[in-house]
């Protein structure tokens, strides 16, 4: 069970195929102030997911926090905590991260900073590496442009995923929020290891949920509670 949730809880770093998918918000569009979800597995409620999304003169600041058990007949069998600051710049691009995670025992850190002559430095406990690019973003779900980089920061592992991203259909996969349908995309990484359905308002952008199957084919669901 452990990998399985750590494929999907850790923010992979995507690379992203897109095609006609929808336009990107402007900056002064992000959704700021806090975001509540209530995280289910099976309809059950294991613990919740905030973000905390304030705008500054550098750009904006993202905090987040994830708080999970699982449980199986009362016996805790899985126990994450995550912690993330991040830094974005006014064009967009992440400026400085700083994560903690546990996951049932195991522990990661990342440190991160854009550099002044170019790319992106980044820093765990067992390695440091230099990311090529101009601007590179997190698995940052609060903002749609997301589905449009080419590639993401892992904000737990510090790694570089690629994926694939699709418009989901009208039909089994629809979500309604607020007597609108939402805008669903479905976002899988090539090895398969993450295959996530998150949707949005389409009038606003705001972030309104996500699925994804972990865990022996068992339903991870994050439901927006601070509407």
């Amino acid at each position: 069970m452990n990998h399985r949730f750590r494929a999907f809880f850790v923010a992979t770093a995507l690379g992203v195929s897109l095609g006609a998918l929808a336009v990107a918000p402007a900056a002064e569009a992000i959704e700021a102030g806090e975001l509540r979800f209530r995280v289910l597995l099976d309809d059950r409620e294991i613990g919740e997911h905030r973000f905390v999304i304030a705008p500054d003169e550098r750009g904006r600041q993202i905090r987040s926090e994830a708080s999970f058990d699982v449980r199986l007949l009362g016996i805790p069998v899985f126990r994450y905590r995550h912690e993330n600051l991040e830094q974005w710049g006014i064009d967009g691009c992440l400026d400085t991260i700083s994560s903690r995670t546990r996951s049932n025992g195991e522990r990661f850190e990342v440190e991160g900073r854009r550099d002044p002559e170019g790319g992106f430095r980044v820093a765990t406990a067992s390695d440091e590496q230099a990311i090529e690019g101009a601007c590179l973003m997190s698995f940052a779900y609060w903002d749609r442009s997301f589905l449009q980089q080419s590639r993401l920061l892992n904000s737990q592992t510090g790694e570089v995923v690629a994926v694939s991203v699709e418009s989901l259909p009208a039909g089994t996969e629809s979500r309604v929020a607020n007597g609108r349908a939402l805008a669903g995309y479905r976002v899988k990484t090539a090895d398969g290891e993450t295959d996530i359905r998150v949707w949005y308002d389409p009038e606003t952008d705001r972030w309104m949920g996500l699925e994804s199957r972990v865990a022996s084919d068992r339903l991870l669901a994050y439901m927006r509670t601070d509407d």
